[in-house]
C-alpha cells in the first residue's frame, strides 16, 4: 500500500498540469452528475412525501366521445359534496379554491406593533390533514374544525413570532376572503413544512364557510379524495359512473361526462393542468438524466485519453522496472490503483463543489435540496461510480504501457498501433458528438426563450409597474391611491384588475352566451382604464369609458380570436350563464391579446367591467424617460401613507415573465451550463490526445522542419487531423440535435423557427475552440530546434 501511495504522489508531482486538468475535469463532471441526479430524484419523488400517497386521487371530469377527453379539474361545491355521499369507498375528501392568491394580513408582534404580510390562505374541508398527513409541532388537526381557527406551517410561525409558541396567537385578515367570513383568526396548530416537491403549499389552512354550498353551476374548486384500504380507483370510478346523476352537473354543451380519478403522483406530469398545479414534463426529467449520463461518459473518456497521453512520458520508467524484475501484473495493478486514486480525489473535490453550490445558492434554477444529509444514498452511489470509472479508465492504459518489450522501449523504438490510434480518435469523436449536440440544443432553447420574451403579446409591457394591493385599500382608498400616484410627473395613469395578468397559464373561466351560442372565455375583471394603461388597442367598437362605471350592466371587450370563433360584433348582447346571471354588452374588440404563456394556444379573452368586486392588482404606466428609482420610491411612499404595515412589493413584466417561464429558463440554464462543461471536458481530452501525439511525433516534426516545413505548416498538419474529427462529429451530431429540438418545441403552441445558422454557429464554435487548443499546445513543439528533437529521439 505504501508503494502504491508513493507512486500516486510521484505521478502528481511529475505530471502536475496533466493531473490537475484531469482531476479538475473529473471533479466538474462528478459535481454535475450529483446535482442532476438529485434534481431527477426531486422530480421523480413528487408527492411521495405523503404517507398515504398511494390512496390519494385528484377528481377529474372527462368528456366522452369517440375518445375520452379531459374536461375539467375545477368543480362546483355541490358536485363534490354529492361525490362524497355517493361512495362508501371514500375515506376522506377535501376541496379548495386554486384561484385565491395571497391575502394581506397582520399579526401582533412581540413589541405589540402590528406587522403586515402577504400570505396564501387556503379554505378547505378539514379532511385535508388526514389525506396529506400533516405532522403537527404545536396544536392538532382538530382545530381545523373550528371556523375561527387556522393551522400554519412552522416556517411561517417563526417569521411571525420567532421562537415563541404560535398556538393561540391572533391573525387579522385585512381584506375580505369570499370563502371565509371570519376575519380574526386564532392559530390552532403549527405543522411541519412540506418539501418543495408536493402539490400542497406551506400556507395558512382554514375551514371553508357555507359559500356556494348548494351551487351546481359555479365551478371553483379542486377536489382530492382518499380511498379506503384495499379499494382500487378503477372499481370506485366505475361504480360512480354507473350510479351518479351527471345531469345535475353544469354542462351547457350537453357533453356526456364521466368521472376519472388521477393518482396524486401522476398530477405533476399532467400537461393539461399546468396553470393550476406544479407540473413538469417527463421528457424534461429524461433529458436531465441523459445530460448527467453523457457528462459522466465524456469525463470517463477524457480520463482514459489523458491516462494514455501520459504513456510516452512514463513508458521508459515502467519498462526499466521490468528489467529490474517487477512483474507485469504488479505494474498493472499499481497503474489501475493510481487511476482509481485520481478518480477518488476528483470525487472528493466534487463533493466540496456541491457543498459550495448549495451553501451559496449558486444554482437557483435547481429546485432540489442539495444537502448531503438528504441525499446520502446518491452521494455514496456517486462515490462507487467514481471508483468504477477509475478502475475501467485505468485498465487500457495499464495494459498498453506494460505491453512493450523493454529492450525496444529503452532504445526509444516504440510507437502507436493503428488500432490504438483509432480507439483514441474514436473516443474523442464521441466527446465531440455529445458536445455539439448539447450546444445545438442549448442554442435553440435560448432562442425559444428570447422568442417568448420578444413576442408581441398584444399589450405594451414595458414601463408598466405592477403592485399587488388588498381589498380594503382598493375599496376604501382607490381614489386616494390613484391621485397620490399621479402627483409624481413620471406616472401617466393607473388601472386595476382582479388577478395579476401575465403570471399564469389560466384564469377564471366563465360560460358566456351570444344568441344561441354558448362559449367559454377567460373573463378578466378590470377597471375601465385597463386597456389604455396596458396599451391594448381597440380595433372595432370603442374602448371603455370612465362613465361606463355608472352603468348598471356588465360591459365587455373581446379579443379578436374570440370574436372570430363566436361571431359577435361590437354592441352585441352578451349573457353570463353562471351564478352572476347579469346581462351585458360587447362594446369593443381588441387584437390577439395573450396573458398566458406561449405554451398555450390562442387565448379567448374577455375584459369585463362593472362586476362590483374588488380589483386589488394595480398597473402603473410610467412615462418614457422616467427615473425608475424615484418612481418606485414614490409608489412605495404612497402605499405606506395609506397603510404603513402593508408589505409593499413592486414588479415589472420582466420579472413576471421570468416566473411564468421558470421551467423553460431553468432548463435553458441547466443545459447551457452542462454544455459548456461538456465542451471544457472534451477540450481537456483533446489537449491530452495532442500531448500524446506530439510526444510520439517529435522526430517527425524535426525531420519536416529540416526539409523546409515552417511553424505554420506544422500547425496546419495537426489542425487538419482534428478538423476532420470535428467535421465528422458535426455531421453525426446535427441530426440528433435537430430531432431533440423538434421534439422539445412540440411543447409550445408558438415557437421559434429551426434556423440553419444555429447549426453553423455550433460548428464554428467547436472548430474555433479546437483550433485554438491545438495551436496553443503545438506551438512550442513547432518552434523547437529540429536538431534537438532528432537528437532526443
Amino acid at each position: 500500500m505504501k508503494t502504491i501511495i508513493r507512486n500516486f504522489l510521484n505521478v502528481l508531482h511529475r505530471f502536475k498540469v496533466a493531473t490537475v486538468l484531469n482531476i479538475l475535469g473529473l471533479s466538474l463532471a462528478f459535481a454535475a452528475f450529483i446535482v442532476i441526479l438529485i434534481q431527477v430524484k426531486y422530480e421523480q419523488r413528487f408527492d411521495t412525501c405523503h404517507p398515504k400517497a398511494g390512496r390519494i386521487f385528484l377528481v377529474d371530469l372527462m368528456r366522452q366521445g369517440a375518445t375520452s377527453e379531459y374536461a375539467s379539474t375545477i368543480h362546483s361545491r355541490a358536485f363534490i359534496d354529492e361525490i362524497i355521499a355517493s361512495s362508501a369507498a371514500i375515506d376522506a375528501v377535501t376541496l379548495y379554491n386554486p384561484f385565491v392568491g395571497e391575502v394581506y394580513l397582520s399579526v401582533d408582534g412581540e413589541d405589540t406593533d402590528k406587522k403586515g404580510f402577504q400570505e396564501k390562505i387556503v379554505t378547505c374541508y378539514p379532511g385535508i390533514t388526514d389525506i396529506f398527513g400533516f405532522v403537527f409541532i404545536e396544536g392538532n388537526a382538530e382545530s381545523l374544525h373550528d371556523p375561527e381557527k387556522v393551522i400554519i406551517p412552522e416556517s411561517m410561525a417563526r417569521r411571525f413570532w420567532g421562537i415563541s409558541p404560535a398556538v393561540g396567537k391572533i391573525i387579522h385578515m385585512n381584506e375580505d376572503l369570499w370563502t371565509k367570513n371570519v376575519k380574526t383568526l386564532t392559530v390552532g396548530g403549527v405543522y411541519k413544512d412540506f418539501p418543495g416537491n408536493t402539490q400542497i403549499d406551506n400556507a395558512i389552512y382554514g375551514t371553508i364557510d357555507n359559500t356556494m354550498k348548494d351551487n351546481w353551476e359555479s365551478n371553483n374548486f379542486i377536489c382530492y379524495v382518499l380511498l379506503n384500504n384495499g379499494e382500487t380507483s378503477g372499481v370506485v370510478v366505475e361504480n360512480l359512473n354507473k350510479t351518479f346523476d351527471f345531469s345535475r352537473v353544469w354542462n351547457p354543451d350537453g357533453d356526456k361526462l364521466s368521472l376519472a380519478f388521477v393518482p396524486l403522483t401522476d398530477v405533476h406530469y399532467s400537461k393539461e393542468k399546468g396553470g393550476l398545479f406544479k407540473t413538469s414534463e417527463k421528457k424534461t426529467v429524461g433529458v436531465l438524466f441523459m445530460i448527467a449520463l453523457l457528462v459522466i461518459i465524456i469525463a470517463a473518456i477524457n480520463f482514459t485519453n489523458f491516462s494514455i497521453a501520459l504513456a510516452p512520458l512514463r513508458i521508459k520508467s515502467i519498462n526499466t522496472q521490468k528489467v529490474f524484475g517487477c512483474s507485469i501484473q504488479n505494474q498493472r495493478r499499481t497503474l489501475i490503483t493510481e487511476a482509481v486514486g485520481v478518480a477518488f480525489t476528483a470525487w472528493l473535490l466534487s463533493l466540496f463543489l456541491v457543498w459550495m453550490l448549495n451553501k451559496n445558492q449558486i444554482l437557483p434554477f435547481i429546485d432540489a435540496d442539495l444537502s448531503f444529509y438528504n441525499n446520502s444514498l446518491l452521494i455514496l452511489f456517486s462515490g462507487g461510480l467514481a471508483l468504477l470509472i477509475g478502475s475501467i479508465a485505468g485498465m487500457y492504459p495499464a495494459w498498453y504501457m506494460t505491453s512493450f518489450q523493454p529492450a525496444l522501449v529503452l532504445k526509444g523504438n516504440f510507437g502507436t498501433s493503428p488500432s490504438g490510434r483509432f480507439l483514441r480518435f474514436g473516443l474523442v469523436s464521441f466527446q465531440y458528438i455529445i458536445s455539439t449536440g448539447l450546444i445545438i440544443t442549448a442554442l435553440f432553447i435560448q432562442l425559444q426563450n428570447n422568442y417568448m420574451r420578444s413576442y408581441d403579446y398584444g399589450f405594451e409591457k414595458d414601463q408598466v409597474a405592477v403592485v399587488q394591493l388588498n381589498g380594503d385599500i382598493y375599496n376604501t382608498g382607490k381614489d386616494t391611491y390613484v391621485n397620490k400616484l399621479k402627483e409624481y410627473p413620471g406616472i401617466e395613469d393607473v388601472a386595476f384588475s382582479k388577478q395579476k395578468l401575465g403570471a399564469r397559464d389560466g384564469y377564471t373561466t366563465y360560460g358566456l352566451k351570444y344568441g344561441d351560442n354558448t362559449f367559454y372565455s377567460y373573463v378578466l375583471e378590470v377597471s375601465p382604464s385597463f386597456p389604455k394603461v396596458m396599451g391594448i388597442p381597440v380595433i372595432e367598437g370603442r374602448d371603455f369609458l370612465p362613465t361606463d362605471e355608472q352603468a348598471n350592466e356588465l360591459m365587455y371587450i373581446f379579443s379578436k380570436p374570440l370574436q372570430q370563433m363566436v361571431g359577435m360584433e361590437a354592441g352585441s348582447l352578451i349573457e353570463m350563464e353562471s351564478w352572476r346571471g347579469a346581462p351585458g354588452h360587447a362594446v369593443g374588440i381588441t387584437g390577439d391579446v395573450k396573458f398566458t404563456s406561449l405554451r398555450q394556444g390562442t387565448d379567448g379573452i374577455s375584459f369585463m367591467i362593472n362586476s362590483h368586486e374588488s380589483l386589488p392588482v394595480s398597473y402603473i404606466r410610467l412615462k418614457a424617460g422616467t427615473n425608475i428609482t424615484e418612481a418606485v420610491n414614490h409608489i412605495r411612499n404612497v402605499v405606506a401613507g395609506i397603510d404603513p404595515t402593508f408589505p409593499f412589493e413592486l414588479e415589472f413584466y420582466d420579472t413576471i415573465f421570468n416566473q411564468l417561464y421558470y421551467k423553460e429558463l431553468s432548463l435553458t440554464k441547466t443545459i447551457m451550463l452542462f454544455s459548456i462543461l461538456a465542451i471544457v471536458i472534451s477540450i481537456v481530452g483533446v489537449f491530452g490526445l495532442i500531448l500524446f501525439e506530439t510526444q510520439f511525433r517529435r522526430k517527425e516534426i524535426g525531420v519536416r522542419k529540416v526539409l523546409g516545413a515552417g511553424i505554420k505548416d506544422i500547425l496546419i498538419m495537426f489542425n487538419r487531423t482534428y478538423m476532420h474529427i470535428v467535421c465528422i462529429s458535426f455531421v453525426l451530431a446535427a441530426p440528433v440535435g435537430y430531432y431533440a429540438v423538434t421534439k422539445w418545441l412540440e411543447n409550445f403552441a408558438y415557437k421559434t423557427p429551426i434556423h440553419w445558422w444555429v447549426f453553423l454557429i455550433a460548428f464554428l464554435l467547436i472548430s474555433a475552440i479546437t483550433i485554438l487548443t491545438i495551436t496553443f499546445q503545438n506551438w512550442q513543439a513547432a518552434r523547437t530546434n529540429p536538431v534537438d528533437s532528432i537528437k532526443t529521439e
